[in-house]
Formats: C-alpha cells, structure tokens, sequence
C-alpha cells in the first residue's frame, strides 16, 4: 500500500523536512540494537536497511565503542585485550568474555552478533520536552540570544500541546565559552500549556543567565513536572487565559496545515521566516 519500507522511510524523512526543517536518519533492522547503532552510522540525514541475517556482518566493521553499553571502562577493558570492532567482540570466546567481565560477557557476545529482544514500547509519556541549539560562534548579544530562546520556547509549547500536555517546570540551559553550563529554573503556580505563562517565568530566568558577563555557546529552554490536561482556571485572570488558549488553538491549527514556520511572534520572526539553527537538540 505505501510503496515498502523504504518508501515508507522516504516519506517520513521528507515530512519531517518540510514540516520541522531539521533532517532526519531513519534505520530499519530486526531489533532496537541494530536499528540505534545503524541510524547513528546513517546521520546526520540517512536510510540504512539491514536485512534479517545480516545483522552481525553490518556491526563487524565498527568500533567497539559504538556499540549500545559499552561505556569507557568497558571499552578500554576490551581494548586491553586487543578488541577494537565489534566483529572482533563477536569472535573473542566466550570463556574469555566471563573471565573478563562475569556474567556480563553473556550480554556483551549477544550484543556484538546483534541479538536483541528489546520490546518496541510505541506509546509513553515524556517526563520533560525541550529544545536547544549551539551556536556557530559564541554569542554575547543577549538581544539575539533572547530571539533565540523565544524560538526555542515556541516550538517546546507546540509539542507540548500536540501531546495533550501542561507543564509546572521552567528551566533555561546556558553554556557559556568556558564549555561550563548552568540551568535556571522556576516552578509555576499551576501546569501551563500556554507561551505567555513561560515567557513569564522566562523573563525571571534570563537576567540570571545574562548576570555573567561571557559569551554564550549554547541556549536552551526546557518545561517539565508534565500532567495531562487537567488544569484548573484561576478565579482571577480566568477570561485572559482562556483568550490565550482560543488564540493558541487557532495558531496550531494554522501551523498543522501550513507547517510551524508559518506563524510565529514577532520577536520569534526577527530571526527571519526559514530558521536555520546549528546542531538543534529535540529531545522529551
């Protein structure tokens, strides 16, 4: 009906493009291990396909390390003993393995032949959603960067609307030149799925972030304590949130049809209609 997997993947990848402007790898493998490792080796806008059988011939060639638990330690461990691809791994006897590592070497044997029986868990909720970027180059303009931020704060407000949510928790991510990174952040008096509401707490935030005078790397702003809609109005203010939601249902419903880009705020649009930001960090 859709064309196979590799239409399918087509079609995901380019509505992720036209719809959020960020690329996207997509793997399609027999198990959760494979398909982690090939979409990392896929990025940063891939489609890798491994058949069924030829999971172990895919991993042999890589690193060691890139493989899913494989952690300093372990990987300096099986450096020592001359291990340095996972074909490697997947040779090394298995007496060897539990005298290195005890029972571990059972799951690190499985691992390297790319054998695993993870369950695909398809629906959960997210305990936080947020949204950074780094910058091309270390930026002292706090003016640039609050038009950054208020992007940033958009788009974490929109996803949380699509997943029916409300957040309690504001946080602001600074990383400064010295690669040092500070979070700041505000509980609210009651869950929010409005941008008004964190702008709010956001206009606490950024003077704490802006209190040291250097360059800034990375911003990033974050909502978390997430409920499912189930708030309650305020006695007072009641009439002006309720604007606020109309107002933002009509907008998401815009962006649905047209894509996110198309309407924004005015201090979100002085970055110009097509934002293109370094290295955007979308994660839940």
């Amino acid at each position: 009906v859709f064309g196979g997997e590799e239409a399918m993947a087509e079609f995901i990848r380019s509505e992720i493009r036209r719809e959020r402007k960020l690329p996207c790898t997509v793997a399609i493998t027999p198990n959760k291990l494979v398909s982690k490792v090939a979409s990392d080796e896929g990025k940063p806008d891939g489609y890798v396909r491994v058949a069924a059988g030829d999971e172990a011939a895919f991993l042999a060639p890589l690193a060691i390390r890139k493989l899913p638990g494989i952690g300093p330690k372990t990987g300096e461990s099986l450096e020592s003993l001359g291990v340095l691809t996972v074909g490697q791994l997947a040779a090394l006897p298995l007496e060897t393995l539990l005298g290195a590592f005890g029972q571990m070497g059972y799951a690190l044997r499985r691992t390297a032949r790319g054998i695993s029986t993870s369950q695909v868990e398809v629906e959960r909720t997210p305990k936080s959603i947020s949204r950074e970027t780094t910058f091309r180059e270390d930026v002292l303009d706090w003016v640039h960067i609050e038009q950054v931020l208020q992007y940033l704060m958009e788009r974490v407000m929109y996803t949380l609307r699509e997943e029916g949510m409300e957040a309690r928790r504001v946080t602001l991510k600074v990383r400064y030149t010295d690669f040092s990174t500070y979070t700041f952040a505000k509980t609210l008096e009651g869950a929010t799925c409005l941008d008004q509401d964190v702008v709010e707490a956001l206009r606490e935030l950024v003077p704490k972030g802006k209190a040291r005078r250097a360059r800034v790397r990375l911003i990033g702003v974050g909502v978390s304590q997430l409920s499912h809609n189930q708030h309650q109005m305020h006695l007072f203010g009641r009439e002006r949130s309720e604007k606020w939601e109309r107002a933002l249902e009509s907008v998401d419903r815009v962006r649905e049809r047209h894509g996110f880009e198309y309407l924004r705020s005015g201090k979100s649009m002085a970055l110009g209609r097509d934002v293109k930001l370094s290295t955007p960090s979308l994660s839940k």
